[in-house]
Parts: structure tokens; sequence; C-alpha cells
């Protein structure tokens, strides 16, 4: 199973200069930092490269990235040179973004998103799953202990979280909450419940509950935000339901699929199973003792200083907005039905893909 890939290479000469044309929503650094430290400070094995807003330096930039929120047609570089590589980043699904410029379809070189088809895998700012073996630095990482789990499951005095600001959703997630909560106990905060919604309370609460609802608001191809990977770092199984295959993600056994299950009854079914047995529980927890979550991810960025050093070869996307909007699969709304199955089988221990 791989989770997110590793720079491998060393590389000496020239530094690449990675030239940041928009900002990423307000960040003109992207979350990552200016100059060359960034790529030190995230332990790359390739970490040769310099990241500067500096528009003087253009002509001389190795890569020009675009984050897909800011794009401007008013305000393009001027010029095009053959040895840089124009680079399509983006973290909004695609039926939450704006179509990208015509001018701009057959421009970009490389992409770098989350989706595992990207030319640079990238999972910031959502998170990943590494195996501690190759955990390098990093700007975060995270594991609860087998023994931390064990001692918090006797305080743990809720069932189920779900932690949401945007109700009602297009993908309708919340009429498939409404029919769990008709079999199992689900506390809802914030737009579509009555529980206040502050960062500080709903972190402080979420290692007190057994699962959290990781419902995604866009059930797009390979799109997993942040919420998988909060609920692993507080120690809580996650309830997931996205258009992703999950095991790429995180090892089976350390979160639960709701479209595992026929229907909101079924799966209530199960959380109440492994609410009931501790040990059944504790076995959602048996990664830790080979990964851990890295919340604020930096791989992409060293895999692009590698790739940047390569030689260089003839790619670019003749209409980036197919590949970002229909070469990819977005289903409209959750699914499910009311029927029963009483097929209920418990995880079996230290079981992973």
């Amino acid at each position: 199973m791989a989770y997110v890939q590793r720079a491998v290479d060393s590389s000496d000469g020239e530094p690449k200069i990675i030239l940041f044309w928009t900002k990423y929503h307000g960040s003109a650094s992207f979350d990552f930092g200016l100059g060359s430290r960034p790529f030190e400070t995230a332990g790359c094995r390739v970490s040769n490269c310099k990241t500067t807003t500096d528009r003087l330096l253009l002509n001389e930039s190795h890569a020009i990235i675009f984050h897909s929120g800011n794009l401007n047609m008013s305000d393009m570089p001027p010029v095009r040179f053959d040895h840089q590589r124009w680079i399509f980043y983006s973290f909004t699904s695609p039926v939450n973004l704006a179509p990208i410029p015509k001018f701009l379809q057959d421009k970009f070189n490389w992409t770098m998103t989350y989706r595992r088809d990207s030319d640079i895998i990238h999972r910031y700012p959502f998170g990943a799953m590494v195996a501690s073996k190759t955990m390098r630095k990093s700007y975060g990482k995270t594991r609860p202990t087998a023994n931390s789990v064990q001692r918090r499951i006797p305080h743990k005095k809720k069932l189920v979280a779900w932690i949401t600001s945007t109700c009602p959703t297009s993908v309708r997630r919340e009429n498939y909450v409404r029919q769990l909560a008709r079999h199992i106990s689900v506390d809802i905060y914030g737009g579509c419940g009555h529980k206040y919604c502050g960062s500080h309370e709903q972190v402080r609460d979420i290692p007190f509950n057994f699962f959290v609802l990781a419902f995604e608001n866009s059930l797009c191809t390979d799109y997993v935000s942040e919420k998988l990977y909060t609920a692993l770092e507080n120690g809580v199984v996650p309830v997931v339901y996205g258009e992703a295959d999950y095991r790429a993600y995180a090892p089976s056994y350390s979160y639960v699929n709701a479209r595992d299950f026929g229907s909101p009854k079924e799966l209530a079914e199960y959380l109440w199973l492994l609410h009931q047995n501790d040990h059944l529980y504790q076995n959602y927890f048996s990664w830790n003792q080979d990964y851990m979550v890295d919340r604020f991810p930096t791989d992409g960025w060293c895999n692009l200083c590698q790739m940047l050093h390569r030689p260089i070869e003839s790619q670019a996307y003749s209409d980036v907005q197919r590949w970002w909007a229909e070469e990819v699969t977005c289903t409209s709304n959750y699914h499910f039905n009311l029927t029963v199955s009483n097929n209920l089988e418990p995880v079996a221990s230290n079981s992973l893909h």
C-alpha cells in the first residue's frame, strides 16, 4: 500500500527557482515558505531549490505555480520560456471550482493536486499517513499510542460526532446523517446541528467520542480532506464517506467506511458493536505500530524539487480543464437505502492491507 512517495535522489548544481505567480488563497508563500530553507526544513533529499514571489526573476525561474482559485487573466506572465514548467495547483474539488479560462487550458505542463493521477501528488493541507520507518522531518506528525487510546476509552462518553460548517450540501450528506441519527446517538456541531462549532471546542471534544463522521462535501475522485486525519491524530475512529479508495490513504482497519454498509441502520449497528467491545474497538488503532499521521505533509514540494533537477522533457496538457473536471468521477449525492442486513463481522485484529 503506497500512501506518499518519498524523494530518493540527490542533486547538485544551480538551485531551481520556483516562482509563486499567484497567492494560495491569502498566502504569498503557499503556506510553505520562501527561499531554500523550507526544503531543508522539510528534510527533502533533493533540496537544491528555492521559492520566490519576485516577478523580476521570471526569466530565470524553472517553475511557475498558479493556484486555481487565484487565477487572474489580466495578471499573467508576459512571456513563457521553453525551460519553464507551468504548474496547475489546486485543492478545491472540480464541482466547487470555476472553469479554468480557455486561454490557459493548454498552457500547463504539470499538475500539483490531491489527485493520485497528478504529476505531483500533494496532500497539503489535508494530511497523509506515512510509514514510521520512512518518516522524515515535517511540520507536524502525530500518532496516538496504544496505551493512550486504552487510557482514553473509559473517558469516552459520546458515541458519534459530526462537525460541519456547511449545511445543507449539494450532495445531501445531511440526509444520511439524519437517517443514521435515528439508530445511534450523533452529536452534530455547526451548521447542521445545535452544538457550537468553535475550533477550540471541537478539537477539545473530539477525543471524547468513539467515532467521528468524516463525510466529504464533494464526492469527487480522490478527494479526501483533513477530516480523516483530524480524527486519527486525536485517537478517534473516523467513519468515512467519499469517492476514493481509502486504502490508498490509511491502513484498512484505521477507519470504518460507510459505503461498506447497505444502510445507515446497518452502519449504526456495527458502530454499536464496536462501542460495546473494547477489544474490537482497540483493533482500529493497531495502525499506530507502523504508521504516523502527517498533518501538514511537504512531500509534494520535495518531489517537485526533485523533478526540476531531472532532464527537461516535453510535456503539456492539451486541456487541463478536461483533465480536472471531466476525466474524473463526481457523484451527485450520498446513496443509501433503508434495508437492513444483520450480517455484521467484527474487524480482525492487526489486519492491514
